[in-house]
């Protein structure tokens, strides 16, 4: 009599069942599909940061206003040209300084006679972060390195700067070095004006190697 009611009561109830058992294979099929697109998304996210951190990250820097200073101050831009993102961008200033003196209102420097100020333990800034296709100004201010010497009066007549970064997704660090001449314009110790024209200022070539050595 049991067996014929549950025959029964299944027969009845046979949509009901099937139903459910539809409904649950859907909601597997939708689990197991969200399963599968969390995998592949934490595997494209894998193959990304491997592609980047097979890239290095790029920046330049370079002179507004033609490199023309005003009143001892130059400025400048820092841009990132790369695809990545950089952080913990910190920035130094070296100099070298040269005897000067005044003629009229005329400033004549002796740039082969140079000395060197002191190595900066601290970056002068720090930038936290700069996106691709992003650009920081930055100025330099040589009025605060003039100083008087046993030598006389003393003018930071040739510049390093130094641009110590980090690769944001693994953290990897890089570092560039430029170095300029300074006069009423900001000269790029690389460019291949100063190149072509070092032939008769090879104390130029001596600075240049001195200021872009790693240190």
């Amino acid at each position: 009599m049991n067996l014929a009611r549950i025959k029964n009561c299944l027969e009845i109830n046979k949509i009901w069942f099937e139903t459910i058992a539809a409904v649950l294979i859907s909601s597997m099929a939708i689990i197991v599909s969200i399963a599968q697109w969390s995998v592949m998304e934490k595997q494209a996210l894998i193959a990304e940061r491997q592609y980047q951190s097979e890239i290095d990250p790029v920046i330049s820097i370079g002179v507004e206003n033609l490199g023309m200073g005003e009143n001892g101050v130059y400025k400048l831009k820092i841009s990132n040209i790369g695809a990545l993102d950089i952080c913990n961008v910190q920035i130094y200033e070296f100099y070298l300084t040269c005897p000067c003196e005044r003629r009229g209102q005329d400033l004549s420097c002796d740039s082969k006679s140079f000395a060197f100020s002191s190595v900066p333990n601290s970056p002068i800034k720090t930038v936290l972060l700069i996106r691709p296709d992003d650009e920081v100004p930055y100025s330099i201010d040589i009025k605060k390195y003039i100083a008087n010497t046993q030598r006389g009066e003393e003018y930071p007549c040739f510049l390093r700067l130094r641009i110590d970064y980090q690769k944001k997704v693994d953290g990897k660090k890089y570092r560039k070095l430029k170095a300029y001449g300074i006069s009423n314009i900001l000269m790029d110790l690389e460019s291949d004006a100063i190149k072509v024209t070092s032939s008769n200022l090879p104390h130029f070539e001596k600075v240049r190697d001195l200021l872009l050595n790693n240190f």
